[in-house]
């Protein structure tokens, strides 16, 4: 049994544009590997690895198969965890190899034989890996299908995962493939995608989540805790928003955005700089852009009798201002906004100041105070 922390960006992207990442010059020439890969995610009937904060994996590859037990987390693009792995003899999860995880307490001889498969995927994986800003890095791409619940979706994602030095090189070298390929921020997990297909919750408007936040944190983990959060709503939003311009989507988009603004207000004083302005004021571009098609979604739901009078030319205004709030969410502009935020809050210089690295409870007791 091997335990350590896992720490990557999760991506995601068209599948159009795999091949524009293959040909990046950063990969092209660089010896790649690809094989299959099938991982099958098991619970109990009653969920009781998700109640517990965990997932449970058996991935078959090339002929063997590997128990993994992650836990759960709420991030934003990068994600930073304790994963346990484990080799297994078939496609079953075994208790000996539970026993080092913390499942092994949760799960006694008489649940294991309840754990059943919910989630399965099959991908092709393609494997770089690259020596980047000194450090050791997987570039991982996954191109195939993840089933659950009856349910079957497309899945394409990108891995950066670090195997060693630091994680800035991580988020730099997504920044590097970005400025050729249209990537955006991934927020869910494999077994997270699966389970909510399972549920039937994967294409739902998702509202804000608790953010989690602790008593012993500092500044700079705090509001970092709250930035992951807002990008969380507002990425689960954003397909809804530009695939069916559902309006309730559109509601929850910006106020995931709002709250996020409201951030950057609240934590100024630990934050301030050139980077934090040139983000804020970026944040007030985006935000800007999601107003006119929210207050006609408002109107036109209100049924007033100016609404009422002229629906057909409200309606035709809203279409227009949806127009143009999924171009905005289609630009480079947007795409690098994103991208920008995770790497400046994980990475940026800001988290090294005495202000960033004070106690949250201190800091908030003040800022509060102050703004009172």
């Amino acid at each position: 049994m091997t335990g350590h922390n896992e720490v990557e960006l999760k991506l995601e992207l068209d599948p159009a544009d795999a091949g524009a990442l293959r040909g990046h010059p950063l990969l092209a020439g660089r010896a790649a590997s690809t094989k299959e890969q099938v991982s099958t995610y098991f619970d109990t009937r009653k969920k009781a690895v998700r109640k517990a904060g965990y997932s449970l994996r058996i991935r078959r590859s090339g002929g063997g198969y590997v128990q993994t037990v992650k836990r759960a987390t709420s991030a934003a693009g990068l994600f930073d965890r304790p994963e346990w792995e484990a080799p297994v003899a078939g496609g079953r999860p075994e208790a000996a190899a539970l026993a080092a995880t913390p499942l092994g307490g949760l799960l006694g001889a008489d649940r294991i034989g309840k754990l059943v498969p919910v989630v399965e995927s099959t991908v092709d994986r393609t494997i770089w890996r690259l020596d980047h800003q000194e450090s050791e890095v997987e570039l991982v791409l996954d191109e195939g299908r993840i089933r659950g619940g009856g349910e079957e979706r497309p899945l394409h994602e990108v891995e950066i995962e670090l195997k060693s030095g630091n994680p800035g090189a991580v988020l730099d070298l997504a920044r590097r493939l970005a400025e050729r390929v249209p990537l955006r921020i991934g927020v869910l997990s494999k077994a997270e995608r699966g389970f909510a297909l399972a549920d039937g919750s994967l294409d739902k408007v998702s509202k804000a989540e608790p953010v989690a936040i602790r008593e012993d944190m500092d500044v700079a983990e705090g509001f970092t805790a709250i930035v992951h959060a807002c990008l969380r709503h507002f990425r689960l939003n954003e397909p809804l928003v530009a695939g069916r311009r559902e309006p309730e989507a559109l509601h929850q988009a910006r106020v995931a955005m709002r709250r996020l603004r409201s951030a950057f207000s609240l934590f100024r004083p630990a934050l301030g700089g050139d980077e934090y302005e040139a983000l804020r004021e970026e944040l007030r571009w985006f935000t800007g852009t999601l107003g006119e098609a929210r207050n006609l979604d408002v109107f036109l739901a209100g049924g007033s009798e100016a609404a009422v009078a002229d629906r057909a030319t409200l309606e035709a205004a809203r279409e227009q201002a949806y127009d143009r709030v999924i171009e905005a969410l289609d630009t480079r502009r947007f795409r690098d906004l994103m991208l920008g935020l995770v790497a400046w809050t994980d990475g940026g210089a800001w988290r090294e100041r005495r202000k960033a690295q004070a106690p949250l409870l201190d800091f908030a007791r003040s800022r509060l105070d102050r703004l009172w």
